[in-house]
């Protein structure tokens, strides 16, 4: 099984009198941790072309004037 990492936060440091200093800091943290199990066992009941077709969908929600050729280079690489 592969590992995969997600962006789940940002941490700031603290000085001994409570305040902040320094630039805040990204967590990571494991994707099942992030998203729970559930996610990736419905991930893994769609075919190819669904995945493909819901990450399509989610994009155009995100950007309705995205390209299609580079949404495929996006999801495709």
């Amino acid at each position: 099984m592969k590992m995969y990492i997600t962006m789940c936060g940002c941490q700031q440091k603290f000085t001994k009198k409570g305040e902040e200093y320094g630039m805040p800091a990204t967590v990571f943290c494991s994707t099942e941790n992030f998203f729970g199990s559930g996610v990736f066992e419905e991930a893994a009941r769609l075919s190819r072309d669904e995945a493909v077709e819901a990450i399509m969908q989610q994009v155009l929600m995100l950007n309705p004037n995205a390209e299609e050729k580079k949404i495929a280079k996006f999801i495709f690489g």
